[in-house]
């Protein structure tokens, strides 16, 4: 019995291990010079955007790809004293070095949450806002990051954990 208790423990402990690390994940903050970055989700779509999953069900078809679909969404927040809209949600790297654009939005836009606020202004000391982009990548891309970056600093990445 003591045994099987002690195994037990082991199990737990990993999976409480296992779970503060993709907690910690989720949520990464960067700042790239007054500009806070977020990590709030990325999510693996697949190789099809389903059109019953989209804003408008009933119009228009599934989008498909040979790779996948990549979602990632952030919050943005200006940290600084003027206002700006000079930052920007770029592009994705994979383990391999390759580097994938976000999808244009004419593109996918049916798939972004209504209040997709990726080329707003963000004032100073304001609510952060929500910024979703969706990416196309190899279907064999893992260990994703995508740069974030504002115009007056070099930029940076955010581990995706997908």
């Amino acid at each position: 019995m003591k045994k099987s208790l002690i195994w037990a423990l082991i199990f737990a402990g990993i999976l409480a291990l296992i779970l503060v690390i993709v907690v910690v994940q989720r949520g990464k903050n960067e700042t790239v010079s007054d500009i806070s970055f977020k990590l709030i989700e990325a999510k693996d779509r697949g190789n099809t955007l389903k059109r019953e999953e989209s804003r408008f069900p009933k119009w228009g078809e599934d989008l498909k790809t040979e790779g996948k679909f990549v979602e990632v969404k952030i919050e943005v927040q200006n940290l600084g004293k003027e206002a700006t809209s000079k930052w920007l949600l770029g592009k994705i790297a994979d383990g391999k070095g390759r580097e994938f654009k976000p999808l244009p939005p004419a593109e996918v836009w049916d798939w972004y949450p209504k209040d997709n606020q990726c080329f707003e202004e963000l004032l100073p000391n304001s609510p952060a806002k929500s910024c979703t982009k969706i990416y196309e990548v190899a279907g064999d891309s893992k260990n994703l990051k995508v740069k974030v970056w504002a115009v007056s600093g070099p930029g940076n990445t955010i581990s995706l954990g997908i």
